[in-house]
């Protein structure tokens, strides 16, 4: 194997479409570096042996090329699949609250968020499309038994990070599922100030310089305070050497 690169790769919301990570892989000729993943990977929407199929073939593209690639749960990404069982030897699908220990940074990752498609999913009877614990848990315990943190990675964002919903000013595409999900926008609203939160917490014990996120399918780099927020697009690839 090659000596390892010490840049990172993240990639942004990529919905199952595993042969699209190939693909860019292959375009830019990554190899022999470390992956992460800011959720709604796509996992746990066909039947436990098609994802195995699935996720051991694309284990094995990773391992070829020497790449550990790191995710963390979005909104459409069934939970059960990162609670520490599905480790493969390159492609790993790790709990909320794992912290990373790479190339002398600490990574933390804490995946989960509400879908604003939720309740047309429950009605979705043919197969489980939806799933309950999706959301984002703020665990007090277990952030404040983290500490050294450079790099964090979350699905959803902050309040004070776009795209800013203040005022309940959503977008259309958010707004259609209203009159169906009436709790829908108090939902959303009280999710983004539990992040605010769990950055705020954060802050005692660790110096985070970078901040990754998704689920909005938007492109957006905030700094405040000497940290770079960077909300990846769909399908993007992004390099922080």
């Amino acid at each position: 194997m090659l000596n390892k690169e010490n840049n990172f790769w993240f990639i942004g919301d990529t919905h199952g479409n595993h042969k699209l990570i190939m693909y860019e892989i292959k375009q830019k000729d990554i190899k022999n570096v470390d992956m992460f993943h800011v959720g709604d990977f796509g996992v746990g929407f066909t039947s436990d042996s098609n994802e195995q199929d699935q996720l051991n073939y694309f284990n094995g593209f990773l391992k070829k090329r020497g790449i550990n690639l790191h995710v963390f749960r979005g909104n459409h990404d069934n939970p059960d699949y990162f609670k520490g069982k599905h480790i493969f030897s390159n492609l790993k699908l790790h709990e909320d609250y794992t912290v990373l220990e790479i190339e002398g940074k600490k990574i933390l990752g804490v995946g989960g968020g509400i879908s604003i498609d939720r309740e047309p999913r429950k009605l979705n009877h043919k197969k489980i499309t939806w799933w309950e614990d999706e959301i984002f848990i703020l665990d007090e315990d277990k952030i404040n038994e983290i500490s050294g943190v450079d790099i964090l990675i979350t699905h959803t964002a902050p309040s004070f990070l776009p795209p800013i919903n203040a005022d309940g000013n959503f977008p259309w595409i958010v707004k259609q599922f209203v009159p169906d999900d009436p709790n829908l926008l108090h939902d959303l609203i009280n999710e983004r100030e539990n992040l605010s939160e769990l950055l705020l917490l954060l802050e005692d014990k660790n110096n985070i310089k970078h901040h990754f996120y998704g689920h909005f399918h938007s492109n957006y780099m905030t700094l405040i305070d000497g940290c770079v927020h960077i909300c990846l697009e769909i399908g993007q690839f992004y390099e922080l050497k």
